[in-house]
């Protein structure tokens, strides 16, 4: 990819802004939610699958802003996070 999302510029628009910080928590919420699954934790698996949704729709959100308000940015990291609709 041409630019690094993970690193934010100073020139970097809020919408990017908060797209790239919401695959971030998306990302953290999956892998938290894999280990759960992977360790067979019950107790917290509900709770993880929670955030887990909550963090894609926030990502959803994210995507749908940035695609209104900068399609040039959009089109740029459109896959680098599918969400789960």
């Amino acid at each position: 990819m041409a630019m690094n999302l993970r690193i934010p510029s100073e020139h970097e628009s809020p919408e990017l802004r908060n797209w790239r910080e919401c695959v971030t928590r998306a990302e953290v919420w999956r892998g938290l939610l894999a280990r759960g699954r992977a360790g067979n934790d019950q107790s917290r698996i509900a709770e993880l699958e929670k955030r887990a949704h909550e963090a894609e729709d926030e990502l959803h959100a994210a995507s749908q802003m940035l695609t209104r308000i900068r399609p040039e940015l959009a089109q740029i990291v459109g896959d680098e996070a599918p969400t789960r609709r």
